[in-house]
């Protein structure tokens, strides 16, 4: 979505893995039409692929202004977790409640300084929120 003075909004899902996504306008419900002032014109609809016993669903909308260009966006799938990266930072969430991996991780990588600029293969450090 692009705004009149070029600001952006958008939106990458990253679970589940193969989902369906549609864009549909949107239309009166049949209680009664959409709230007054409601700005949004469409509705995004994500489904599970057929036959997946469960499902997690994960999305990164990125805010931007004219010009700017989303942060990338790569999912994360390993040792108990999922999640996803943006730009250096990663946050990422148990798969099984209890497993032992508890509560939500969020992870920011380092930056090192070098003399021709800044090299992103710095460590990572994190902060767990329970």
């Amino acid at each position: 979505m692009t705004t009149a003075s070029g600001q952006t909004l958008t939106t990458e899902t990253v679970l589940p893995v193969g989902a369906q996504i549609s864009v549909s306008p949107l239309v009166d419900e049949v209680s009664s039409p959409p709230a007054n002032l409601e700005p949004m014109r469409y509705r995004l609809q994500v489904s599970a692929p057929e036959g997946m016993g469960t499902a997690r669903f994960l999305h990164v909308l990125q805010g931007g202004d004219a010009g700017t260009t989303p942060q990338a966006v790569g999912g994360i799938d390993s040792a108990g977790v999922q999640g996803v990266m943006v730009g250096t930072m990663a946050v990422v969430f148990p798969v099984e409640l209890g497993a032992g991996v508890g509560g939500l991780f969020v992870l920011r990588q380092r930056a090192r300084t070098h003399p021709h600029g800044v090299n992103a293969g710095g460590g990572l450090h994190g902060q767990f929120c329970a």
